[in-house]
């Protein structure tokens, strides 16, 4: 009865260890051009080897953020993009966007609050739009 019982554990703890997120042969064109410009030299280190980053790094730019238009009003209190560092860790050589584009904005040049518990909202300067950063959500 005791083997049954090691033979049942070891093929459990097999089959567990083989359900877990193996290391994949990601290279720089498997990932979106935004992480590439962000993370640069640290590519590999930082994002490929690690499938948990990158699905976070993906959730943020395609699933936790918006960008909505909303007339500017004087008494507004959302803190402007320009006011946000650049997230220059891994490349130094990131430039903020002369002009603003919706639809080639990288939300993850700027070192915003990606992990807060509630929205986060930043004004995008002199323009309508607003950058609505929400939370991450718990997977169960």
């Amino acid at each position: 009865m005791k083997k049954i019982h090691l033979i049942l554990l070891i093929s459990f703890l097999a089959c567990t260890s083989y359900a877990q997120e193996q290391p994949t042969n990601l290279t720089a064109n498997d990932v979106d051009p935004r992480i590439v410009e962000v993370f640069a030299d640290d590519l590999q280190t930082l994002v490929l080897n690690d499938p948990h980053r990158l699905r976070a790094l993906n959730q943020i730019l395609f699933e936790r953020h918006e960008i909505i238009e909303v007339p500017y009003s004087a008494d507004e209190k959302y803190p402007k993009l320009s006011s946000m560092p650049l997230f220059k860790y891994s490349n130094p050589n990131l430039q903020r966007d002369q002009v603003f584009n919706k639809e080639t904005f990288n939300i993850l040049k700027y070192d915003l609050q990606f992990y807060a518990p509630t929205d986060k909202i930043y004004r995008v300067d002199n323009t309508d739009f607003l950058i609505v950063v929400h939370p991450q959500t718990l997977r169960k």
